[in-house]
């Protein structure tokens, strides 16, 4: 096995109008005790201030790129097609890593290497940076029911290696469902594991109805291409109907204001010691400097 300081990773977030976190974002990253590592930025046509912070970033480990609002979905296959490092690390603009996140990850998937692809058990936060709680503490699974109706994988805490990420592309049909799809579509010829530690603080805020229905729709659509291999035709209709009865649930609770209730519904509550381990990990975040330009 290769000394573990000698490989490089490749983490890749595409940004939009994320001024408010991406600071606490990219600070998680320089945080690393992996510190071989190589951040491709992209901001995605963001209309506030986001390219502003992100284009002072002064260190060659980073590339930034500036463009026109393309989608979330194509980024991640870009990012996939540049890779050029034994590894590949996702990450949204808006969570923070736990410093050993990548140090982690690579021992374990260099320990083990029939491994593709692993995730973590995270911690949750709110929108003012508080933690709320904890999700993933149990081992995957992929049985057709649960692979069907939810993520399975916490996607912005999945590393795996690059080789495995270019022979699996996202598919852009199954927009804001396109990571449940490519397990869906994978997990039968791949190998998946986790690691029950919380490596990753995942930010939780208010989802838009809107959003809300099209990750629905993309699951239906997800049901049907799938279900079949596994349930009768009845039984996807069903699964349907609930897909369905969940927006309409959506919709009532945020005609109150309490949608929120159906997103603490998602967490496993903190113990006090947890509360602590994710507070001190944003508190010390907030040390870390990013090499800016002026």
């Amino acid at each position: 096995m290769k000394n573990i300081e000698d490989i490089c990773v490749t983490i890749a977030i595409p940004v939009y109008n994320s001024e408010k976190v991406i600071a606490d974002t990219v600070r998680s990253i320089f945080a690393q005790t992996h510190k071989n590592w190589k951040l491709i930025l992209v901001n995605d046509g963001s209309t506030d201030k986001t390219a502003e912070w992100l284009s002072r970033i002064q260190d060659d480990r980073v590339t930034y790129i500036d463009s026109e609002n393309k989608g979330y979905v194509h980024w991640l296959n870009y990012f996939i097609e540049v890779a050029d490092t034994p590894y590949y690390a996702r990450m949204d603009a808006d969570d923070i890593m736990h410093p050993e996140r990548i140090e982690k990850q690579l021992r374990f998937l260099e320990e083990n290497p029939s491994v593709d692809l692993i995730d973590t058990t995270i911690y949750t936060m709110d929108l003012e940076t508080m933690p709320v709680g904890i999700r993933n503490t149990k081992d995957i699974d992929f049985t057709p029911s649960v692979m069907l109706n939810s993520g399975v994988l916490t996607h912005p805490s999945v590393m795996g290696r690059t080789a495995w990420f270019k022979a699996n592309r996202y598919d852009t049909y199954y927009y804001r469902s396109e990571d449940q799809e490519l397990w869906c579509r994978t997990f039968e010829t791949s190998t998946f594991a986790r690691i029950k530690e919380p490596l990753l603080i995942y930010r939780e805020g208010k989802v838009s109805i809107k959003n809300y229905a099209w990750s629905i729709e993309s699951t239906k659509k997800i049901i049907r291409n799938y279900g079949p291999r596994y349930y009768s035709p009845f039984t996807i209709k069903t699964m349907l109907l609930k897909q369905d009865m969940k927006v309409l649930i959506y919709r009532l609770f945020t005609f109150f204001s309490k949608q929120d209730i159906l997103t603490k519904r998602r967490n496993q509550p903190l113990t006090a010691a947890q509360h602590e381990h994710a507070m001190s990990i944003i508190t010390n975040n907030k040390k870390v400097i990013v090499p800016l330009r002026d």
